[in-house]
């Protein structure tokens, strides 16, 4: 496989997707599980793919709200173990 494509942290609004941050990360391999761990804390959102790849952002319009995962159309995605955890 080995095309590069993106992990992306993209903000809605008014439903217009707005990429904040990016980096380059290889193409999953297919029928294995990966980890995406997401973490907000006040303005900064870091997003860390299997414990390595990471990108940062901030955006003071995110400090509350929703979260979501944005596939690329042919992508087959499942999840086993969602966490959610809110802020103390």
């Amino acid at each position: 496989d080995g095309v590069s494509q993106d992990l992306r942290i993209v903000a809605m609004k008014k439903n217009v997707p707005s990429v904040l941050a990016k980096t380059s990360v290889k193409s999953p391999k297919l029928k294995t599980w990966h980890t995406l761990e997401v973490t907000f804390q006040g303005d900064t959102i870091t997003a860390v793919l299997d414990g390595t790849v990471k990108v940062e952002a901030t955006d003071s319009a995110l400090t509350s709200g929703w979260c979501g995962l944005l596939t690329s159309g042919d992508a087959e995605t499942n999840f086993d173990d969602l966490k959610i955890i809110p802020a103390k």
